[in-house]
């Protein structure tokens, strides 16, 4: 009869745990990179897409326009979401800021320091929260269609910068960094 790390008799039955966590098996590591991918191209393509919105946003307000990236419509009202609005030249200050922090916080996610991964990390989660945020509150005022995908849309990129912040945040150092 052997003890288990965890003090218990496992009676030959099973194995350890540690051991279990060591051995991988390779549909198992090629699971886990397929997940991680998918995750990281749909986090990547937010950020840049949103990013690059962003700038036109900056040049569009900058000249005396108005942009937002979705609003709810009831009736002749028009409801935008906070953070998500720009108007006038402060607008084009907060469009731009806003591309540069989401384009700053996508480089220092690939950084080898990790305290640089972290704010990254968290850079992108406030990003992604912020549309989160916004479409659920509008989701509450006009609850269209329309409106519950863009809310649907925003949670699962809400989900994804999170689970590959946690990710990045765990590691000791990225895979690309390893020598």
């Amino acid at each position: 009869m052997s003890m288990a790390t965890s003090g218990r008799p496992s009676f030959g039955l099973g194995s350890n745990s540690q051991d279990d966590a060591k051995k991988l098996g390779v549909r198992k590591k090629i699971s886990r990179g397929v997940i991680g991918m998918t995750l990281s191209a749909v986090v990547w393509l937010f950020a840049l897409g949103t990013a690059s919105k962003c700038i036109i946003f900056a040049e569009q307000v900058y000249k005396g326009g108005m942009a937002e990236f979705f609003s709810a419509r009831l009736g002749g009202l028009t409801f935008p979401p906070f953070g998500l609005h720009y108007e006038g030249q402060l607008g084009a200050v907060i469009a731009g800021g806003q591309a540069l922090a989401v384009l700053a916080g996508l480089g220092m996610s690939l950084s080898p320091a990790s305290g640089m991964r972290r704010l990254g990390s968290m850079i992108l989660i406030a990003w992604a929260g912020l549309w989160i945020a916004g479409a659920s509150s509008l989701v509450m005022e006009v609850p269209s269609s329309e409106m519950v995908i863009i809310t649907a849309a925003s949670g699962v990129v809400f989900l994804c910068t999170i689970y590959r912040g946690l990710h990045l945040w765990n590691n000791k150092k990225p895979k690309h960094a390893k020598g």
